[in-house]
């Protein structure tokens, strides 16, 4: 690492530090949950349900917040430092030896605060991306995030090995190790500053700008529309590596069957992400709603590996092609300025309330029907395939709303 490294390249790394990262949050947190802490899937979707709540409120107050600071790494800053203390604090709280009831409250404040934070990240670097990478001469944007999904493929493997050979106990310490690297890299990021008019502003005033991003038609369909497709994710994600690991299936093996996904994925946005730019953005956000129903459809009945491996690759459509139309279409509507708080209300209303409602419902589903409750998540996709259909008539959003 050089001084004079360019700042595409160091918001690339940054993102790759980060999805390393969620792959201990998003897969193997909830394995600690269960396996180290005792909890129950319905305990574990209620820590989810109310992170997810957290990041409506959270989100947007993050996003007026950061667009009054000058640095444009302000957010990132403050957020990695509470996130590296929550989970921190996870470990203590989980050998400190106090009753189920009162330990269970502490990993829902805990989880609250480091999930949340976790994932208010993502609008930035969502945005940095889109920012920083260009075809002339820099990075491509679609090449930057698939070398992050191809972190949280080698992240995924290797805490799934730890997960065999060290206990339940190394997916934390895993997850505090790339939090801290996540909270030192938010200090060498390049420094950029940012409009200074929009700095100067009130609190109220941004917040309201914020917000009001929400009322234009098109952006409300692509929240929702998008937001229940991934949402439809939550069992999948949660209770996806338990499903398959209860069912006899090694923690490696089921490692590298979540892996298969993501890798399809990395392919999807290395090689196929310029040539997808042949469609519109509301055509991809579509047709991933499409292929998530088929997917957990079929996952619901708990077919053998050679199936499980094609099943796997329809992650290409239900996640990528869905999130990089998604992403395409903030950058579209929104231009440089705008993105970043309109990335942060995708992340806060798309992602949130419908992940952390269907997080709740995937913990009851869990517990009362194992693999079956993978048909709850179809209902889901179906009704971002209805939304997504929508979309595609709806209007982009005017210059007032921008």
């Amino acid at each position: 690492m050089t001084v004079g490294m360019r700042a595409d390249v160091r918001m690339t790394l940054y993102n790759i530090v980060y999805f390393a990262g969620l792959a201990g949050v998003l897969l193997f947190l909830p394995v600690w949950f269960e396996k180290s802490q005792g909890l129950t899937g319905k305990e574990i979707g209620l820590i989810m349900l109310v992170a997810g709540f957290g990041r409506m409120i959270a989100g947007p107050l993050a996003a007026a917040w950061a667009d009054g600071r000058r640095d444009r790494h302000a957010g990132p800053k403050a957020i990695g430092l509470v996130v590296l203390a929550a989970f921190g604090l996870l470990g203590v709280v989980g050998h400190s030896g106090v009753d189920h009831e009162t330990r269970v409250a502490l990993l829902l404040l805990l989880g609250l605060c480091g999930i949340t934070g976790y994932w208010l990240l993502v609008g930035y670097i969502e945005a940095g991306l889109m920012r920083l990478c260009d075809p002339q001469g820099r990075l491509e944007y679609t090449r930057a995030r698939g070398l992050g999904s191809l972190a949280f493929v080698a992240a995924s493997i290797g805490i799934g090995w730890s997960l065999d050979a060290f206990g339940a106990g190394s997916a934390l310490t895993w997850v505090i190790l790339l939090c801290a690297g996540l909270a030192a890299g938010a200090w060498w990021l390049t420094p950029e500053t940012q409009d200074t008019a929009s700095a100067a502003a009130p609190l109220r005033q941004r917040l309201a700008e914020g917000l009001g991003m929400v009322r234009a038609p098109a952006f409300f369909l692509l929240i929702f529309g998008a937001g229940f497709t991934q949402a439809s994710h939550a069992f999948y994600n949660v209770f996806g590596m338990l499903v398959w690991i209860n069912s006899g299936i090694s923690g490696a093996t089921a490692s590298a069957l979540f892996s298969i996904g993501v890798a399809v994925e990395v392919g999807f946005l290395l090689l196929l992400g310029k040539w997808s730019e042949r469609f519109h953005p509301t055509l991809l956000v579509l047709a991933g709603g499409i292929a998530a129903a088929v997917r957990w459809a079929l996952l619901s009945q708990q077919p053998g590996i050679e199936w499980l491996i094609p099943l796997q690759a329809l992650h290409g459509l239900s996640f990528a092609a869905t999130y990089l139309g998604t992403m395409r279409l903030i950058q579209r509507w929104y231009g440089v300025d705008r993105a970043p708080t309109a990335q942060m209300m995708y992340q806060s209303f798309a992602a949130a309330p419908e992940a952390a409602l269907a997080s709740l419902a995937a913990g009851y589903l869990y517990d009362d029907f194992g693999a079956l409750g993978y048909l709850g998540m179809v209902v889901l996709a179906l009704i971002g395939v209805a939304l997504s259909l929508k979309l595609r008539a709806a209007p982009a959003p005017g210059a007032a709303a921008a």
